[in-house]
């Protein structure tokens, strides 16, 4: 399984690729925080990034909640890291998802014309 290692104050934390039970728990919380994440689905990476300061003070249960359920690190230990070091979880969380991957295939899925469908009844 991929991982990547993310070093906060010296201590390493191993974080690994989602299995899909997981990332469906992630979604979930994931889904209450709408108003805090419209529009960015037509951001990058670096406007996601500079939202991040107001996504984590108007979301911050969620917040912790979708990083205790994407790292090996508990709440607790969530609520007592800096920014910097959020930043750092949530960078590595994506990389080793490959969420702006998964997105932009997903994204051009959507957008291909679906094909007709022949009637089974002919």
């Amino acid at each position: 399984m991929k991982t990547i290692t993310v070093k906060l104050d010296e201590k390493p934390v191993i974080i690994s690729k989602l299995p899909i039970g997981r990332y469906a728990e992630l979604i979930k919380v994931a889904k209450a925080l709408p108003r805090h994440l419209s529009g960015m689905d037509k951001m990058d990476n670096e406007a996601i990034f500079a939202k991040l300061p107001e996504i984590i003070t108007d979301a911050l249960p969620e917040f912790i909640e979708m990083l205790a359920i994407a790292t090996p690190l508990k709440k607790e230990e969530i609520e007592e890291l800096g920014f910097a070091e959020i930043v750092k979880l949530v960078v590595g969380v994506m990389e080793v998802n490959c969420y702006m991957e998964v997105y932009e295939m997903i994204k051009k899925a959507l957008a291909q014309p679906k094909a007709p469908v022949e009637s089974l009844t002919s």
